[in-house]
């Protein structure tokens, strides 16, 4: 370090630590300031909050879904058939401690006719009372993805149908993801979309490996790990499974019919995942759903090519970089289902929740950005940005940071000699 100019004019005034004999102040400084950069160094290049298990896995054991909104909407006093409808979504709901990912919201509309929802109500489209779904608030702008008059035969395929029992069904049989193939009706181009999913996720399957050094509660350890210690104190938490399920890489195809009645809800929400679907309904469409029943933007027509489904494929099977659900790209669908008992009793590790929503918040509360799900208008067409960090980059920026470190070290032992 240069000593001040005033302060060198005589040996006995020069400033403390200038002097061989009084360089141990200054070396301390050093060193201080040396761990300090180190420290700041290893919280650069260390991706916060990493982990091994494969990113359907994660969001299978710890993501808690989000809620959807429905409003039961009515201008004359229900009948106790109506009623008994209504307090039947109600014990669905969150709310209510049901199974559903489900928050209800009853509109009197001649109590409350000015109330905020009403604006977001097609209610000159259907007859009163009357049941009107829309995304999470965390989507963004209220989103209305299917509406039908309050009667026992539209409530019962609310929450429940046939191919979200089948992707349930295949989730806890430890189905990486199964991909929903919404036909677009044109027979060829509907099973040429099929035969390529298919051929495409058998590659992928014999292709992909599942990242090392994840701890299946029998004490299995994936790639070259040893088995577990007693009380798993040997590994790090974020890295072992919370359930039996099996740990595997395997994919499953069902395909949609776009006339199903059962399944007009499920339809509504794939649609609605990304703006402008509308406009690629001429094309078959490809989701991949994971997870607790997480759906990505689809691949349209063309896009459904081998290239474009490895790259889905790798971000579902690699380790979980971002742990934070809504950092990551998709949406949830609603489903009425049971998890904790379905994972046998799993102790999930929570994530930092929004405080409840209540009445009209359900459709218009304030949600911070970063917990708003990263969707967008070209999601469909740009897959690659379904990839998180590349393990091989994350060890190439270990190796950059350890280099750095030693160069560091060797300097100040260079200084620590010639001070």
């Amino acid at each position: 370090m240069p000593c001040h100019p005033a302060r060198t004019a005589a040996p006995e005034h020069r400033r403390p630590g200038c002097s061989p004999g009084g360089g141990a102040p200054i070396r301390a400084a050093w060193l201080a300031r040396a761990v300090l950069i180190c420290m700041a160094w290893f919280a650069a290049l260390h991706p916060a909050g990493a982990c091994n298990v494969p990113v359907f896995r994660f969001a299978l054991e710890r993501w808690i879904s989000d809620n959807y909104a429905l409003v039961v909407a009515h201008d004359q006093p229900l009948t106790p058939a109506q009623q008994q409808l209504t307090d039947s979504l109600l014990d669905k709901s969150w709310e209510h401690d049901g199974t559903a990912n489900l928050s209800v919201q009853v509109l009197d509309l001649t109590a409350t006719p000015e109330d905020p929802a009403v604006k977001h109500l097609p209610l000159a489209q259907v007859s009163l009372p009357a049941a009107f779904l829309f995304f999470p608030a965390g989507f963004g702008e209220p989103t209305l993805i299917w509406h039908a008059p309050l009667a026992e035969d539209n409530l019962r395929r609310l929450t429940k149908s046939p191919g979200r029992d089948d992707f349930v069904a295949k989730a806890v049989l430890g189905t990486t993801a199964t991909w929903i193939l919404l036909e677009s009706g044109q027979q060829a181009e509907d099973d040429a979309a099929e035969q390529v999913l298919r051929e495409s996720l058998t590659a992928v399957e014999q292709d992909l490996e599942l990242p090392a050094g994840v701890v299946h509660p029998s004490g299995e350890t994936t790639g070259q790990g040893t088995a577990a210690a007693d009380d798993n104190g040997y590994f790090d938490p974020e890295n072992q499974l919370e359930s039996g399920i099996p740990l595997r890489i395997a994919f499953a195809v069902v395909r949609l019919s776009p006339a199903d009645p059962q399944e007009d809800v499920l339809r509504g929400m794939l649609m609605n995942v990304v703006p402008g679907l509308s406009a690629k309904r001429d094309h078959p469409l490809a989701f991949p759903l994971f997870g607790r029943g997480r759906i990505l933007g689809p691949l349209a027509g063309g896009e459904i090519n081998h290239d474009n489904i490895a790259t889905i494929s790798r971000y579902l099977c690699g380790p979980c970089a971002c742990q934070v659900k809504a950092q990551n790209p998709g949406v949830d669908i609603l489903l009425e289902e049971d998890w904790a008992a379905r994972l046998a009793g799993v102790t999930a590790i929570p994530e930092r929740e929004l405080p409840p929503l209540s009445g009209t918040a359900v459709l218009t509360g304030e949600v911070p950005a970063e917990l708003v799900p990263a969707v967008g208008a070209d999601a469909a067409s740009r897959p690659a940005t379904f990839i998180g960090m590349n393990p091989v980059m994350r060890n190439v920026w270990w190796a950059a940071g350890a280099f750095l470190v030693l160069v560091f070290v060797a300097t100040l032992g260079v200084m620590r000699k010639f001070p």
